[in-house]
């Protein structure tokens, strides 16, 4: 007998795998979208689906994209705490989230362009 946890596994490793098609489709990294559909699901989909397909020949701000990652990984790891009750997992959640904010005020304060390459 299985349970509804087992049956609907399989269904978020199908989305898992169309993400990252969806991803190589929009220039991006096919096994990076792959594991990240395995953690936010649906949530990773969408994403895929509604940011804009990279320029080329364009150079991103790297500490950004970690910011919004790290805040992410830190609201995930709050709502797991909550909701499974294992609120020691608060303490990476706050570490992470004070990362954030160091990542995203140094993307305010330093200019891209004067970072060493």
């Amino acid at each position: 007998m299985t349970t509804t946890l087992q049956d609907s596994s399989w269904i978020w490793l199908a989305l898992a795998i169309v993400t990252a098609g969806l991803a190589e489709q929009k220039g991006r990294s096919r096994w990076r979208w792959f594991v990240i559909a395995l953690f936010l699901g649906p949530l990773a989909t969408a994403l895929v689906v509604m940011w804009p397909r990279p320029q080329a020949g364009v150079v991103t701000d790297i500490r950004w994209n970690f910011a919004v990652g790290a805040g992410l990984a830190a609201l995930a790891l709050v709502l797991f705490a909550a909701a499974s009750g294992l609120w020691l997992l608060l303490i990476p959640a706050v570490v992470l989230a004070s990362v954030t904010g160091v990542l995203t005020w140094l993307s305010r304060r330093v200019p891209f362009e004067s970072l060493p390459r």
